[in-house]
């Protein structure tokens, strides 16, 4: 008896500091995904955007400090990151519009794709996105059409520039009457 209470508490002493450590918090992992997010390396930074997405909201303030990162790959990955994270990435809607006019057409694109997922929340970026029917890249004018649409009744400043852009560019005209729909609802 001695000897298997003994053997418990030995056992138990032995385990003891792995039971005591305190898991990571929300906010210690959010820190070390955005650190792998802007590794090169796709495995690392593949596996930290997916976490990242999933973390949500907590995450959405760090990941949008990326939008200013100086490598457009990362700025690019950071706006994805947002994308996934749709409505709960909504604090980074400003700096997704201000990528809006960024030199690097992929950054755009994504920056475009973020802003539209979030629906009604991107509104505070309706004047840069209105700009963006002008871009020179067709998907970021689609993606631009796209996030007009999904705002709603807010985004009707866009309403002129959206009727300028489907007389000018026949092959946009049906993605700006189902936008158009939406803003007049």
């Amino acid at each position: 008896m001695k000897r298997s209470l003994l053997a418990a508490l030995a056992v138990a002493t032995a385990t003891w500091p792995a039971a005591c450590k305190r898991a990571p918090s929300v906010q210690d992992q959010v820190q070390g995904f955005v650190a792998q997010l802007q590794d090169p390396k796709p495995e690392a930074n593949q596996k930290a955007a997916a976490e990242l997405m999933k973390i949500g909201e907590p995450a959405a303030g760090p990941v949008s400090d990326l939008l200013r990162h100086e490598d457009p790959q990362v700025r690019s990955r950071a706006a994805s990151v947002i994308w996934g994270m749709g409505a709960k990435g909504r604090v980074a809607a400003p700096n997704l519009a201000a990528l809006l006019s960024d030199p690097q057409g992929d950054v755009r694109i994504a920056a475009a794709m973020a802003l539209e997922n979030m629906g009604r929340d991107a509104r505070v970026a309706v004047p840069e996105l209105t700009r963006a029917l002008d871009d020179s890249e067709g998907q970021v004018r689609m993606w631009a059409i796209r996030s007009l649409g999904r705002i709603g009744p807010e985004a009707k400043p866009a309403v002129p520039a959206l009727h300028r852009l489907a007389k000018k560019q026949a092959s946009m005209e049906t993605l700006v009457r189902e936008a158009l729909q939406e803003i007049q609802r």
